[in-house]
């Protein structure tokens, strides 16, 4: 339960940013690339993240066993 929570909430802020670097009011017009580079930026960040967590999680995990 509390995995699936969590990927569910990763996966929600990923979406969550990409439709609003896209869906979002703009001060100039943006171009399609600059728009693609910037989802590319925060799904990358967003992978290392959950890896991060992971890894972190298997460290807990393997001090107690």
């Amino acid at each position: 339960m509390a995995r699936s929570f969590w990927n569910g909430l990763v996966a929600g802020s990923v979406l969550g940013a990409i439709i609003g670097l896209v869906a979002g009011p703009q001060l100039k017009p943006t171009p399609k690339r600059t728009l693609l580079g910037k989802t590319r930026r925060v799904t990358a960040r967003a992978a290392k993240m959950v890896n991060d967590v992971r890894d972190g999680v298997r460290d807990i995990k393997n001090m107690l066993d």
